[in-house]
């Protein structure tokens, strides 16, 4: 039994948040909670983290379209000796590209959040507006570049306004 409680507290626990966070608070034993706080809801990337006895490993991978300073993912380690993040603390990634659409005409738009794997998506659908007619409710998917596949209908316009930051290197 002892050697069970020993070889459990040197395995490695591994923690996955997803973008946008966890649905409700995520707690761990006072026993095994690292001394490196780790964010629970970062809404422009995930973590996969790693907490080992006297470290933990974190990678921040950001959603699609987002960036954090010319890169999409980055490896953070803390110590818990010295409770700090090398490279710095975590930080939102910020949007280079603006997948958001402007509802302009009589219509309706649901769109998703973009995910590491996923792009935006936005179920659109057009009500007949002037010498346009109705269309059918269809998913539009928004590439890294901003292009919408297939191209956006009437009701609707490209961009929302974001501030954009720039593209990173090798996207």
């Amino acid at each position: 039994m002892k050697f069970q409680r020993k070889r459990s507290i040197e395995t490695p626990i591994q923690i996955e948040i997803p973008v946008g966070g966890l649905p409700q608070p995520h707690r761990h034993s006072r026993q095994s909670e690292p001394s490196c706080t780790i964010p629970s809801c970062l809404t422009t990337s995930e973590l996969k983290c790693t907490i080992f006895p006297s470290s933990v490993s974190c990678c921040q991978k950001c959603a699609m379209g987002y960036t954090l300073d010319n890169t999409v993912e980055v490896t953070r380690t803390c110590s818990k000796n010295t409770n700090s993040w090398s490279p710095c603390n975590f930080e939102e990634c910020k949007p280079y590209v603006d997948c958001g659409v402007t509802l302009c005409h009589g219509g309706s738009q649901v769109c998703s959040t973009p995910t590491v794997t996923d792009p935006v998506c936005c179920s659109i659908k057009c009500e007949a507006f002037e010498d346009n007619e109705a269309c059918e409710e269809e998913v539009y998917k928004c590439d890294t570049n901003g292009k919408w596949s297939p191209s956006l209908p009437f009701c609707v316009t490209p961009g929302s306004g974001l501030q954009l930051v720039a593209r990173p290197q090798g996207i």
